[in-house]
């Protein structure tokens, strides 16, 4: 799979789970921005890990060849 098409995926994941949850938050007196900051939360790389086979970064140490 692209990394270009993960990440599509990811953002399209996340738009229609806060579609979805906002609204849910707005209806309990909440700040829309709480429902986002959820969503991020439960989906994010290290929530429900989700996306676990999602490209990592790595420091690269400068000694090794």
């Amino acid at each position: 799979m692209d990394v270009g098409t993960l990440e599509l995926r990811q953002v399209i994941v996340f738009l229609v789970a806060a579609g979805i949850v906002a609204p849910l938050v707005r209806r309990l007196g909440m700040s829309p921005v709480f429902g986002f900051l959820t969503v991020g939360l439960a989906i994010g790389p290290h929530g429900l890990a989700r996306f676990a086979d999602a490209p990592k970064c790595h420091r690269s140490d400068p000694q090794d060849p």
